[in-house]
């Protein structure tokens, strides 16, 4: 099988990155998606020693049915992901008209069709910088909505445990979006 390894401009991989990935998907053949710990860093230092104890406690490794997972937050760093490429053409790949998570809309797609795997250990290191795209938490917010209110109607799995789940986190940043529009002076929106 070929297997497609990402780079985001604001990550770099850690030596042997690759290998490990690859041992893992040799060991774990019904995987078709992989992705890596990895430490936050900036200009001042490391942040975070690992990314993922934002998401998990303790962070471990994952390997099966990630979806519930990814429905909480979208916790796999692009650079630390490697995706088999049938799983990624047959997923539909990075979606154009989603602009600001199309990371987020691939991998719940992905993780829909495909069982997959985290590594808990940091391959890779996440570069913080003020002007990066994760940082438009609106604009996310208004992509993560539409994404989730999509799996919230069965679109990626009809699951009423998923769809429910789905849902709630909807809710949860359609409120979100209000206050934003509440303080921004836009009550209209809101």
């Amino acid at each position: 099988a070929v297997w497609l390894s990402l780079m985001d401009p604001d990550e770099w991989w850690k030596p042997r990155k690759p290998e490990r990935q690859a041992a893992w998907i040799t060991q774990h053949p019904e995987i078709r998606w992989i992705s890596t710990d990895g430490d936050y860093v900036a200009a001042e230092g490391v942040l975070r020693e690992s990314w993922l104890s934002d998401y998990f406690q303790p962070v471990r490794d994952l390997n099966g049915d990630l979806l519930p997972y990814l429905i909480e937050r979208c916790f796999p760093l692009v650079s630390s992901m490697m995706i088999e490429a049938d799983a990624y053409r047959a997923s539909g790949g990075f979606n154009p008209a989603v602009r600001w998570s199309q990371d987020y809309d691939l991998w719940l797609r992905l993780a829909a069709r495909h069982p997959g795997a985290v590594i808990g250990t940091p391959l890779i290191t996440y570069w913080s910088s003020p002007g990066q795209l994760s940082r438009k938490v609106e604009e996310r917010h208004k992509d993560d909505l539409a994404i989730l209110e999509r799996v919230a109607r069965g679109e990626l799995r009809s699951d009423p445990v998923i769809q429910s789940r789905a849902a709630a986190k909807a809710a949860g940043l359609a409120f979100d979006l209000a206050l934003l529009a509440v303080r921004g002076e836009r009550p209209e929106e809101a």
